[in-house]
C-alpha cells in the first residue's frame, strides 16, 4: 500500500516537469497539476489544458502513457479498454518520436512548433535533452507496469491473506527490486532533464 500511495506522489510531482520542464504547452498561468486534473480535462474541454496540448508530439505521448491498460489498472479508472500485454502504443510512440525529432533535428536544424517543444529546447544543440525527455516517458511507462503488478499482489493479499503472501515472497521481493531500480533511472533522468533547462533558463 506504501509502494502504490508513494508510485502516485512520485508521478503527481513529474506531472509538472513532463509539462513545463522543455514543453510549452500550457496557455497563460499553469493551472494546479495533477494526474487526477489532467484525467478530468481529457474527458472535456478544459481551459486549463488546452487542445493544442493533446494535439503535439509532447502531449501525444503524455496521453498514451495515462490512457494505457497498465496506467489504468495502477492508478484504479476504469477502463473498457481490453488488456495489453507487453509492448504498447507508448512504446510505439516513443520509437515513433525518437526518429521523428532525430530527422527533424538532422534536417531542417529543429523542431517545429507542433512537437510542443518549447523554442529554446528546438534545436540540434538541444538533442541531448529531447532524447531525455522522451526517455522519461519509457522509463515511467515500465515504473508504473511494475507498480500495477505491486496493486495485483495487494488484492492477493487483501483476498489469501499472509499465507499466500508469504508463498509469494521471493516474487514480491524481486519486484520491488524492479520498482526500487525504476525510481533510480527514473530520477537520473529528471536530473539531467533539469540541469539542461537550468541551463538555457
Amino acid at each position: 500500500s506504501k509502494v502504490i500511495s508513494m508510485g502516485k506522489e512520485l508521478l503527481d510531482a513529474l506531472l509538472p516537469v513532463l509539462l513545463l520542464s522543455i514543453c510549452d504547452l500550457l496557455d497563460g498561468t499553469a493551472p494546479l497539476i495533477s494526474v487526477e486534473a489532467i484525467l478530468n480535462s481529457m474527458e472535456a474541454d478544459s481551459p486549463s489544458f488546452p487542445k493544442r496540448l493533446w494535439e503535439s508530439d509532447c502531449g501525444r505521448i503524455l496521453h498514451e502513457l495515462l490512457q494505457s491498460h497498465h496506467f489504468k489498472d495502477f492508478w484504479g479508472v476504469q477502463s473498457d479498454r481490453p488488456a495489453l500485454r507487453g509492448w504498447t502504443k507508448l512504446l510505439d510512440l516513443w520509437l515513433e518520436l525518437r526518429h521523428a525529432w532525430v530527422d527533424s533535428v538532422d534536417g531542417e536544424e529543429k523542431l517545429s512548433a507542433a512537437s510542443g517543444v518549447h523554442e529554446l529546447f528546438r534545436s540540434e544543440k538541444s538533442r541531448e535533452v529531447q532524447q531525455h525527455y522522451l526517455d522519461l516517458y519509457k522509463q515511467l511507462d515500465n515504473f508504473i507496469k511494475f507498480l500495477s503488478m505491486v496493486a495485483r499482489y495487494r488484492t492477493v493479499a487483501t483476498v489469501a491473506g499472509d499465507a499466500a503472501m508469504y508463498h509469494l515472497r521471493s516474487t514480491l521481493h524481486h519486484l520491488l527490486q524492479e520498482v526500487e531500480i525504476s525510481v533510480a533511472s527514473t530520477l537520473a533522468l529528471l536530473s539531467r532533464i533539469m540541469q539542461e533547462v537550468r541551463k538555457a533558463v
